[in-house]
């Protein structure tokens, strides 16, 4: 099964974006600006979405993709 992934924010790494794109059984992550707009076609046959912290997850967003197994935010670990 290859899982598609819709990556909404501009300000997720390019790094791990890169590891997304060559990562077997994963298709290429969705460009930020369709997913965040929440184009049904980005979304709908998504099986993922990550985030940072330009898109708050709405009830809406999440019913544009009723196929999510996972919703992740990325961002700096945190230290203590």
């Amino acid at each position: 099964m290859t899982y598609r992934v819709a990556v909404a924010d501009n300000k997720v790494a390019e790094a791990g974006l890169k590891l997304l794109a060559a990562t077997p059984g994963i298709e290429s992550p969705t460009a930020p600006k369709t997913a965040r707009r929440g184009s049904k076609r980005a979304l709908a046959g998504a099986h993922a979405l990550i985030v940072r912290s330009e898109t708050t997850v709405t009830p809406d967003l999440l019913t544009r993709g009723p196929n999510y197994a996972w919703i992740a935010r990325a961002g700096p670990a945190w230290t203590t």
